[in-house]
């Protein structure tokens, strides 16, 4: 419920030309994010700092609710420290079914982040649409979602890795080296 009063206030300061003022049930608003989604939230000690956390954290400034945005692990920990509560906002999460059922949506979103896929330069080929990925091998982080319809296009017809973090994700798409 708190989670709901918090978000609802939020969305109500982004769409109103007048500072909405909160509830006495919102007394904080806990955020986490993607520890590793430069420029719009990455961890910083024990924070997550970014132009999101930034946007939520001068709503919250002029809704007069203390802001914290907190580091809760990596991005699949931090998905379900929002789905156990912990935290009461995630930010920078892509929509998709399974999360809309424990995750309140600001629609439209304040902003757009098309998916990009990377090759190795001798491994480029020529992309049409998403049937040229059949056959490939990838590598994706723990957790991303890129929309219902893509994740089940993923999941069917797709070779996808995940791997914990960018950097991690980086040495699994490297080929081996061989050792001596």
């Amino acid at each position: 419920m708190k989670r709901s009063v918090c978000l609802s206030l939020l969305v109500a300061a982004i769409f109103s030309a007048t500072p909405a003022r909160a509830e006495d049930t919102c007394t904080k608003i806990v955020a986490t994010g993607h520890p590793d989604y430069p420029v719009m939230a990455f961890r910083v000690g024990d924070d997550i700092k970014g132009a999101a956390p930034l946007l939520i954290a001068e709503i919250a400034k002029d809704l007069e609710v203390p802001f914290e945005s907190k580091y809760m692990g990596s991005w699949s920990e931090a998905q379900e420290a929002a789905r156990d509560g912990k935290a009461d906002m995630i930010i920078g999460v892509y929509y998709n079914d399974e999360r809309a059922e424990y995750l309140d949506y600001v629609e439209p979103p304040f902003a757009y982040d098309p998916v990009q896929i990377f090759v190795a330069n001798d491994n480029a080929f020529d992309f049409k649409g998403q049937d040229d990925l059949i056959g490939k091998k990838g590598v994706a982080n723990k957790g991303e979602s890129f929309g219902t319809a893509f994740d089940a296009f993923l999941k069917d017809k797709l070779t996808v890795t995940r791997s914990d973090g960018l950097s991690a994700a980086s040495m699994r798409s490297r080929p081996a080296t061989p050792t001596t």
